[in-house]
């Protein structure tokens, strides 16, 4: 029998902030020690954001993994600018980012003809 591939199980990835985490599998083993197949998931949230950039509310399924690090960073709009393209799974996400990065160009020029 062959062991499923944690990267097929986990379509749901697509749609979230996972940061890496996936499906892992493996045996519980009880007292006995007869072993048994079994998957630990990863710890999930909905969690809605708000971007300061684009000035609306945002609204992700995310690990507690990621949570921490959006904290760390200092936001969802600077997670989301940080992390490069190929990092995110979910083409909604590379989309997302893309129209961050598009509003940070548009304030930042206007912020120069302002100031000149």
């Amino acid at each position: 029998m062959t062991k499923p591939s944690a990267a097929l199980t986990m379509l749901r990835r697509f749609r979230g902030l996972y940061q890496g985490r996936h499906i892992r599998f493996g045996n519980q083993i009880s007292h006995a020690e007869n072993k048994t197949r079994r998957a630990w998931r990863p710890n999930v949230h909905r969690k809605e954001f708000y971007s300061r950039v684009l000035q609306e509310p945002l609204r992700f399924t995310v690990t507690t993994r990621a949570l921490r690090t959006i904290e760390k960073v200092g936001g969802i709009d600077e997670y989301l600018i940080l992390t490069h393209e190929r990092d995110m799974l979910g083409p909604d996400l590379v989309r997302l980012r893309a129209r961050i990065v598009e509003r940070v160009r548009e304030l930042r020029l206007s912020e120069n003809a302002a100031s000149t």
